[in-house]
Protein backbone atom coordinates (compact mmCIF):
# COMPACT_ATOMS: atom_id res chain seq x y z
CA UNK A 1 0.00 0.00 0.00
CA UNK A 2 3.08 2.54 1.00
CA UNK A 3 4.01 2.11 -2.68
CA UNK A 4 0.60 3.21 -3.74
CA UNK A 5 1.06 6.94 -1.09
CA UNK A 6 4.69 7.43 -0.27
CA UNK A 7 5.61 8.28 -4.17
CA UNK A 8 5.36 12.29 -4.46
CA UNK A 9 7.20 13.82 -6.98
CA UNK A 10 9.94 15.51 -5.51
CA UNK A 11 10.71 13.94 -2.38
CA UNK A 12 12.53 10.60 -1.36
CA UNK A 13 9.70 7.82 -1.91
CA UNK A 14 8.97 4.06 -2.88
CA UNK A 15 9.87 3.44 -6.46
CA UNK A 16 9.74 -0.35 -7.11
CA UNK A 17 7.74 -2.79 -5.16
CA UNK A 18 7.16 -6.47 -5.34
CA UNK A 19 4.56 -8.46 -3.75
CA UNK A 20 3.38 -12.04 -3.94
CA UNK A 21 -0.81 -12.92 -3.96
CA UNK A 22 -1.59 -9.29 -2.64
CA UNK A 23 -4.63 -8.91 -0.61
CA UNK A 24 -6.07 -5.69 -1.61
CA UNK A 25 -9.99 -5.86 -0.88
CA UNK A 26 -11.08 -7.18 2.04
CA UNK A 27 -15.08 -6.65 0.97
CA UNK A 28 -15.39 -10.17 0.72
CA UNK A 29 -17.09 -12.95 0.42
CA UNK A 30 -20.61 -12.15 1.76
CA UNK A 31 -20.23 -8.04 0.90
CA UNK A 32 -20.05 -8.14 -3.02
CA UNK A 33 -19.34 -10.10 -6.01
CA UNK A 34 -15.64 -11.54 -4.58
CA UNK A 35 -18.32 -14.34 -2.93
CA UNK A 36 -19.29 -15.26 -6.32
CA UNK A 37 -19.34 -19.29 -7.08
CA UNK A 38 -16.94 -17.77 -10.03
CA UNK A 39 -14.50 -15.81 -7.71
CA UNK A 40 -11.11 -17.38 -6.97
CA UNK A 41 -12.00 -17.35 -3.28
CA UNK A 42 -15.01 -20.01 -3.91
CA UNK A 43 -12.86 -21.51 -7.07
CA UNK A 44 -9.20 -22.56 -5.03
CA UNK A 45 -10.10 -21.85 -1.19
CA UNK A 46 -10.71 -25.14 -0.25
CA UNK A 47 -7.22 -26.58 -2.02
CA UNK A 48 -5.51 -24.87 0.53
CA UNK A 49 -6.30 -24.53 4.41
CA UNK A 50 -5.51 -21.50 5.74
CA UNK A 51 -7.27 -19.73 2.75
CA UNK A 52 -10.63 -20.50 2.67
CA UNK A 53 -13.34 -17.73 2.23
CA UNK A 54 -14.43 -19.10 6.30
CA UNK A 55 -10.38 -18.60 6.99
CA UNK A 56 -10.15 -15.13 5.57
CA UNK A 57 -13.51 -14.02 6.98
CA UNK A 58 -12.22 -15.04 10.46
CA UNK A 59 -8.91 -13.23 9.71
CA UNK A 60 -10.72 -10.01 8.67
CA UNK A 61 -13.09 -10.56 11.81
CA UNK A 62 -9.56 -10.41 13.98
CA UNK A 63 -8.30 -7.21 11.84
CA UNK A 64 -10.91 -5.30 12.17
CA UNK A 65 -12.95 -4.03 15.10
CA UNK A 66 -16.33 -2.97 12.35
CA UNK A 67 -17.03 -2.98 8.95
CA UNK A 68 -16.54 0.57 8.04
CA UNK A 69 -12.66 -0.10 8.66
CA UNK A 70 -12.06 -2.45 6.08
CA UNK A 71 -13.83 -0.08 3.55
CA UNK A 72 -10.95 2.46 4.10
CA UNK A 73 -8.75 2.51 0.84
CA UNK A 74 -5.57 2.15 3.03
CA UNK A 75 -6.94 -1.33 4.41
CA UNK A 76 -8.12 -2.94 1.17
CA UNK A 77 -6.33 -0.69 -1.72
CA UNK A 78 -7.86 -1.59 -4.83
CA UNK A 79 -10.75 1.12 -3.10
CA UNK A 80 -8.66 3.61 -4.62
CA UNK A 81 -9.35 2.80 -7.62
CA UNK A 82 -13.31 2.04 -7.67
CA UNK A 83 -15.84 1.79 -5.17
CA UNK A 84 -16.48 -1.03 -3.21
CA UNK A 85 -19.51 -2.07 -5.20
CA UNK A 86 -21.55 -2.20 -1.45
CA UNK A 87 -22.11 -0.24 1.31
CA UNK A 88 -20.36 -1.43 4.72
CA UNK A 89 -23.02 -3.61 6.64
CA UNK A 90 -24.64 -1.72 9.25
CA UNK A 91 -24.18 -2.20 12.99
CA UNK A 92 -26.29 -5.65 14.76
CA UNK A 93 -29.02 -4.94 16.17
CA UNK A 94 -28.71 -4.14 20.24
CA UNK A 95 -29.12 -7.29 22.37
CA UNK A 96 -31.83 -7.87 24.95
CA UNK A 97 -29.84 -6.65 28.10
CA UNK A 98 -32.81 -6.66 30.79
CA UNK A 99 -36.27 -7.86 31.37
CA UNK A 100 -38.07 -5.05 30.40
CA UNK A 101 -36.69 -5.54 26.55
CA UNK A 102 -36.98 -9.27 26.94
CA UNK A 103 -40.96 -8.43 28.00
CA UNK A 104 -40.83 -6.20 24.94
CA UNK A 105 -39.67 -8.74 22.33
CA UNK A 106 -42.20 -11.56 23.56
CA UNK A 107 -44.80 -9.01 22.94
CA UNK A 108 -43.55 -8.15 19.85
CA UNK A 109 -43.57 -11.58 18.22
CA UNK A 110 -46.80 -12.84 19.89
CA UNK A 111 -48.35 -9.87 17.97
CA UNK A 112 -46.95 -11.30 14.69
CA UNK A 113 -47.88 -14.58 15.79
CA UNK A 114 -51.74 -13.16 16.01
CA UNK A 115 -51.58 -11.44 12.90
CA UNK A 116 -50.31 -14.37 10.64
CA UNK A 117 -53.09 -16.35 12.37
CA UNK A 118 -55.72 -14.00 11.68
CA UNK A 119 -54.31 -13.42 7.86
CA UNK A 120 -54.62 -17.30 7.50
CA UNK A 121 -57.88 -17.15 8.31
CA UNK A 122 -59.16 -14.15 5.92
CA UNK A 123 -57.25 -15.69 3.49
CA UNK A 124 -54.49 -12.57 2.91
CA UNK A 125 -50.68 -13.09 3.26
CA UNK A 126 -49.26 -12.40 6.25
CA UNK A 127 -46.99 -9.09 6.54
CA UNK A 128 -43.25 -10.29 6.32
CA UNK A 129 -41.21 -9.32 9.72
CA UNK A 130 -39.46 -6.06 8.99
CA UNK A 131 -35.59 -6.83 7.82
CA UNK A 132 -33.12 -5.96 10.08
CA UNK A 133 -30.82 -3.58 8.85
CA UNK A 134 -27.98 -5.44 9.82
CA UNK A 135 -29.14 -8.45 7.62
CA UNK A 136 -29.35 -6.32 4.51
CA UNK A 137 -26.58 -5.51 2.47
CA UNK A 138 -27.06 -2.82 -0.55
CA UNK A 139 -25.01 -3.60 -3.86
CA UNK A 140 -24.15 -0.97 -6.54
CA UNK A 141 -22.34 -0.88 -9.40
CA UNK A 142 -18.65 -1.03 -9.00
CA UNK A 143 -17.50 2.40 -10.18
CA UNK A 144 -13.88 3.72 -11.00
CA UNK A 145 -12.00 6.22 -9.58
CA UNK A 146 -8.93 7.84 -11.05
CA UNK A 147 -6.02 7.53 -8.98
CA UNK A 148 -3.85 9.58 -7.97
CA UNK A 149 -5.38 12.17 -8.99
CA UNK A 150 -3.33 15.09 -10.23
CA UNK A 151 -3.34 17.23 -7.30
CA UNK A 152 -1.98 14.56 -4.92
CA UNK A 153 1.35 15.22 -7.39
CA UNK A 154 2.16 11.15 -7.13
CA UNK A 155 4.01 9.33 -9.67
CA UNK A 156 3.22 5.62 -9.10
CA UNK A 157 6.28 3.61 -8.79
CA UNK A 158 7.11 0.01 -10.63
CA UNK A 159 5.23 -2.63 -9.71
CA UNK A 160 6.16 -6.80 -9.60
CA UNK A 161 3.15 -8.35 -8.78
CA UNK A 162 2.71 -12.37 -8.94
CA UNK A 163 0.21 -14.78 -7.91
CA UNK A 164 -0.76 -18.56 -9.09
CA UNK A 165 -3.07 -20.32 -10.88
CA UNK A 166 -5.14 -21.83 -8.11
CA UNK A 167 -4.37 -18.85 -5.81
CA UNK A 168 -7.34 -17.90 -4.08
CA UNK A 169 -6.19 -14.42 -4.16
CA UNK A 170 -5.50 -14.57 -8.11
CA UNK A 171 -8.40 -12.37 -8.97
CA UNK A 172 -7.18 -9.47 -6.78
CA UNK A 173 -3.87 -9.58 -7.97
CA UNK A 174 -5.07 -9.43 -11.75
CA UNK A 175 -7.53 -6.49 -10.82
CA UNK A 176 -4.95 -4.70 -9.18
CA UNK A 177 -2.23 -5.01 -12.11
CA UNK A 178 -5.03 -3.99 -14.19
CA UNK A 179 -6.05 -0.45 -12.12
CA UNK A 180 -2.25 -0.02 -11.84
CA UNK A 181 -1.74 -0.28 -15.54
CA UNK A 182 -4.60 2.02 -16.41
CA UNK A 183 -3.06 4.45 -13.70
CA UNK A 184 0.00 4.56 -15.37
CA UNK A 185 -1.12 5.00 -18.92
CA UNK A 186 -2.92 8.14 -17.44
CA UNK A 187 0.01 9.27 -15.76
CA UNK A 188 1.71 9.32 -19.20
CA UNK A 189 -0.53 11.20 -21.65
CA UNK A 190 -0.82 13.70 -18.52
CA UNK A 191 2.78 14.56 -18.85
CA UNK A 192 2.10 14.71 -23.01
CA UNK A 193 1.47 18.61 -24.54
CA UNK A 194 -1.85 18.68 -24.51
CA UNK A 195 -2.44 15.75 -22.76
CA UNK A 196 -6.03 13.81 -21.34
CA UNK A 197 -5.64 13.10 -17.94
CA UNK A 198 -9.06 12.57 -17.41
CA UNK A 199 -10.01 10.86 -20.52
CA UNK A 200 -11.23 6.92 -19.72
CA UNK A 201 -9.20 4.32 -20.70
CA UNK A 202 -10.66 1.84 -22.18
CA UNK A 203 -9.65 -1.74 -22.71
CA UNK A 204 -7.49 -2.79 -25.70
CA UNK A 205 -10.22 -4.00 -27.75
CA UNK A 206 -12.72 -1.19 -27.20
CA UNK A 207 -10.15 1.42 -27.83
CA UNK A 208 -8.41 -0.15 -31.01
CA UNK A 209 -11.67 0.04 -32.57
CA UNK A 210 -12.10 3.45 -32.23
CA UNK A 211 -8.51 4.66 -32.95
CA UNK A 212 -7.28 5.19 -36.56
CA UNK A 213 -3.88 2.98 -37.77
CA UNK A 214 -1.57 5.91 -36.57
CA UNK A 215 -3.00 5.81 -33.23
CA UNK A 216 -3.30 2.55 -32.62
CA UNK A 217 0.58 2.50 -33.15
CA UNK A 218 0.90 5.04 -29.82
CA UNK A 219 -2.19 3.00 -28.01
CA UNK A 220 0.30 -0.36 -28.49
CA UNK A 221 3.16 1.24 -26.90
CA UNK A 222 1.08 3.13 -24.07
CA UNK A 223 0.41 -0.81 -22.99
CA UNK A 224 3.74 -1.61 -23.73
CA UNK A 225 4.99 0.91 -21.12
CA UNK A 226 2.16 0.25 -18.69
CA UNK A 227 3.49 -3.71 -18.36
CA UNK A 228 7.10 -2.67 -18.28
CA UNK A 229 6.21 -0.07 -15.71
CA UNK A 230 3.66 -2.70 -13.88
CA UNK A 231 4.84 -6.23 -14.17
CA UNK A 232 2.36 -9.07 -13.70
CA UNK A 233 3.23 -12.72 -13.20
CA UNK A 234 1.08 -15.95 -12.82
CA UNK A 235 2.86 -19.10 -12.31
CA UNK A 236 1.47 -22.84 -11.45
CA UNK A 237 0.20 -23.81 -8.36
CA UNK A 238 -0.19 -21.00 -5.39
CA UNK A 239 2.76 -19.08 -6.20
CA UNK A 240 3.95 -18.22 -2.69
CA UNK A 241 7.56 -16.98 -1.71
CA UNK A 242 8.30 -19.57 0.65
CA UNK A 243 10.76 -21.91 1.35
CA UNK A 244 10.36 -24.71 -1.23
CA UNK A 245 12.53 -24.92 -4.13
CA UNK A 246 10.27 -23.14 -6.54
CA UNK A 247 9.47 -20.16 -3.87
CA UNK A 248 13.01 -19.84 -3.15
CA UNK A 249 13.39 -19.40 -7.19
CA UNK A 250 10.45 -16.70 -7.24
CA UNK A 251 11.90 -14.48 -4.34
CA UNK A 252 15.27 -14.53 -5.87
CA UNK A 253 13.67 -13.34 -8.98
CA UNK A 254 11.49 -10.95 -7.68
CA UNK A 255 14.34 -9.45 -5.32
CA UNK A 256 16.78 -9.00 -8.57
CA UNK A 257 13.95 -7.42 -10.37
CA UNK A 258 13.91 -4.99 -7.59
CA UNK A 259 17.63 -4.23 -7.32
CA UNK A 260 17.12 -3.52 -11.00
CA UNK A 261 14.72 -0.99 -10.32
CA UNK A 262 15.92 0.96 -7.76
CA UNK A 263 19.27 1.57 -9.49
Amino acid sequence: MLGLTECRRGEASVVAAAVSNPLVDWVFPQDGEVGHAKSSVAKFGFQHPGLTAADLLNTRAGLFRKPADYFDPFASPILFFRTAGTEPPLPMAPTVTDELEQLSLLDREDFFREQQLLSSISNTPPAAPTESPSQSIVTKRKASRMFPSKDLKLILPSFHISTGTTSPLCDQAKELSGALRKSVIRQHRARKPGGDFGRKVLTEEEELEQLEPEERVAKVQEDELAAEQVRFETVKGLGLWNGSTAGTARLQAAAAWARENVR
